[in-house]
């Protein structure tokens, strides 16, 4: 990994192992991966890249609006995660993603999870290229002239 930026990895799998509803966020570009495994009759596992909220309560609210038909979440876990977006398929919580959603889920479903790695990977890019161009930043100690 790129550092262990006091993630806690053996609790970030047990949540993934066990919870439902899952928000992973990105900081670093404002971005989070919400997944959410609840199905109904006409319902399927959510997998989205949605921006960052101000709260839990806030993403139970937005995930409730996408998904009038099913109650609200009993449980929500929120993880930040300050690394790299390959980072989670290195440490193996994309692949305890994806497991939980293979047994829940169709194969749309991985589909969709995978197009969410792929956005999450483009949101990272394109921010990184706005750090090295200077666009959205402003320097704080600049060089005498």
């Amino acid at each position: 990994m790129d550092g262990n930026y006091g993630l806690d990895l053996k609790a970030i799998m047990h949540h993934v192992q066990t919870v439902d509803t899952v928000s992973i966020f990105f900081p670093i570009f404002r971005r989070s991966l919400v997944v959410d495994l609840r199905c109904g009759s006409d319902q399927r596992p959510l997998v989205a890249v949605m921006p960052m909220v101000r709260s839990a309560a806030d993403r139970v609210r937005s995930i409730k609006r996408m998904r009038p038909n099913l109650p609200r979440p009993n449980e929500i876990v929120a993880i930040p995660w300050p690394a790299y977006v390959d980072s989670l398929v290195e440490t193996g919580v994309w692949g305890g993603l994806t497991k939980r959603l293979a047994q829940v889920g169709t194969e749309e479903s991985l589909i969709m999870a995978n197009e969410a790695l792929t956005a999450l990977r483009h949101c990272e890019r394109r921010e990184i290229a706005a750090l090295i161009k200077g666009e959205q930043y402003q320097t704080i100690w600049a060089t005498p002239d």
